[in-house]
């Protein structure tokens, strides 16, 4: 028991006031974050990298006295009035450390080490997470003949864990090896083109696509190759050739609500949304009526191929955007070329 007073004075004899206080326990606290460190989980599909990062400090643990302080006038040996107990805590050393802080990281930044090269890829979101596009410079590093079989993911500049990159090579490979042989059927004259050497350009163009992350210029350009194939001619780009079928763009608009995420390239959505008529876009459609002509043999069965044929069929949501969008440019004229792909796709 700790007793402060101080003398005041009074008529009729001295008061005095003390301040009475009263150990009632020990309590454990937590005193500052310190040493904070991360850990981080990676993966990798195509050329998306998602991140989730962790971190956790380091806390004293603290012992903390819990006091009740009163404060008394006393009048001789007599007390003659005490105040309600005030609670209040007095440190009382410490007891080592343990973790504290543990949660989603926070005004951090991601990196991602490859060999001695690090390449920044941004802040983690509220729980934690980057996700981003390999850029380019990236992409030569993990392209390169030498490249690491991981590469380590860096947290405020301290390594915070590892990221294997066997997807991302086995992956490029499978793009390299397609791309090869699509080119060598797409170099030769289309005069001399077998119906088998066609047929399998149909599935390699496809295979492509679904893994195409939509910013390699290799499989942009052999697309339009492909497209220059099946229809035998250069992609009419000139806006004045087009003819606008607006109800046709409200159907293309409203398939989009069905369409699965990462299902088409956001260029295309952006080009439907907006009703314009890019050249990326109409390449996508043109590409995706080849493939759905031979998904789909009904559509080019019993005459002439009209547009009604669509309605009457069960197809993807995918290949009825790119039909809409198409009908949108051309309007009806482009049902001839319709029908003259659906001879040449048999």
């Amino acid at each position: 028991m700790l007793l402060l007073g101080c003398a005041v004075a009074c008529g009729g004899g001295a008061i005095t006031h003390r301040y009475v206080d009263t150990e009632v326990g020990v309590v454990d606290a937590l005193g500052a974050p310190h040493d904070t460190s991360y850990t981080a989980t990676a993966e990798m599909e195509r050329e998306q990298i998602r991140i989730a990062v962790f971190e956790r400090s380091l806390c004293d643990k603290l012992k903390m006295k819990v006091v009740h302080h009163v404060d008394q006038s006393v009048q001789g040996d007599k007390v003659i009035s005490s105040e309600p107990p005030t609670t209040i805590q007095r440190a009382a050393g410490t007891d080592g450390v343990v973790s504290c802080d543990e949660r989603w990281a926070r005004n951090a930044w991601v990196a991602l080490r490859v060999g001695d090269q690090t390449f920044r890829l941004g802040a983690p979101s509220a729980r934690g997470e980057v996700n981003a596009n390999l850029s380019a410079e990236l992409r030569q590093s993990l392209n390169a003949e030498n490249a690491p079989p991981e590469a380590v993911v860096v947290v405020n500049g301290v390594d915070a864990g590892k990221v294997s990159l066997s997807g991302y090579a086995s992956h490029e490979t499978r793009i390299n090896a397609l791309l090869e042989e699509l080119r060598g059927i797409l170099s030769k004259d289309v005069d001399k083109l077998t119906p088998a050497e066609i047929a399998h350009s149909y599935e390699l163009y496809e295979q492509l696509d679904q893994l195409d992350s939509g910013n390699d210029a290799r499989i942009a350009g052999l697309r339009k190759r492909f497209i220059e194939l099946v229809y035998q001619r250069k992609q009419r780009e000139a806006t004045e050739n087009m003819k606008r079928n607006i109800s046709a763009l409200n159907d293309a608009k409203g398939i989009l609500p069905a369409l699965a995420a990462g299902i088409v390239p956001p260029y295309v959505v952006t080009a439907v949304q907006s009703g314009a008529t890019t050249t990326d876009a109409l390449l996508w459609a043109r590409g995706e009526v080849a493939l759905a002509l031979r998904q789909y043999p009904a559509l080019c069965a019993g005459g002439p191929f009209g547009w009604g044929r669509l309605g009457g069929g069960d197809y993807a949501p995918k290949a009825r955007l790119a039909f809409s969008y198409l009908r949108y440019a051309y309007d009806d004229p482009f049902q001839t070329e319709v029908q003259a792909l659906c001879t040449r796709s048999r």
